[in-house]
């Protein structure tokens, strides 16, 4: 029984694994109507390495869809001097990118929350394409997620992870992603 049960879960974990993988690999569509940039941790009022990596490949992106507009999201934890949100656009605005181009969402603290705020924001753009920004290993679950919340095209425009961390990063949201089942978090369609 237990050899079953551990086999079973290191089957599933091999299977999230290739889903992760493949999710993560897909090309992101141009010229979205949004991109949704999901908030990391920021030290002080600098960005982490993984949220400056989000706000690179946000950059890259806004800089080739000149009608694209970027929220920002995330909120201010007890040890950060500002939102994750509002570190995300001060950085982009200070990359060059315009105010007029970001929306800010600062009272999420998790990636449900990220992404029903943004949408909060947005309104529901039924038919519409909306980018999600995150990390390559987290793709999957945040794409289900938003999927719950609109009928907009979702498309995934991931970060690379440090290689050497993913194991542990794809056992985190291979977790993550049956306690958002189990919560009613992710709405299977």
């Amino acid at each position: 029984m237990c050899l079953t049960v551990m086999v079973t879960f290191l089957f599933t974990v091999f299977i999230f694994f290739i889903v992760i993988g493949c999710e993560a690999k897909q090309e992101s569509r141009p010229d979205c109507a949004y991109i949704f940039l999901l908030g990391a941790k920021v030290d002080g009022e600098t960005p982490s390495d993984a949220l400056q990596s989000r706000i690179d490949v946000a950059y890259a992106y806004l800089l080739k869809n000149k009608n694209t507009i970027a929220v920002c999201t995330g909120g201010k934890g007890n040890d950060e001097a500002i939102s994750e949100g509002q570190c995300a656009a001060n950085t982009l605005m200070k990359m060059g990118i315009s105010r007029e181009r970001l929306l800010v969402e600062n009272r999420s603290a998790t990636t449900v929350e990220n992404l029903r705020f943004a949408m909060d924001l947005i309104g529901n753009p039924s038919g519409m394409h909306i980018g999600i920004v995150t990390s390559d290993y987290h793709m999957f679950r945040a794409k289900i997620i938003l999927s719950g919340y609109t009928n907009a095209v979702i498309e995934g425009i991931p970060t690379k992870s440090n290689s050497f961390l993913l194991p542990h990063y794809v056992l985190r949201e291979y977790i993550t992603f049956w306690v958002d089942l189990l919560l009613g978090n992710i709405r299977l369609k």
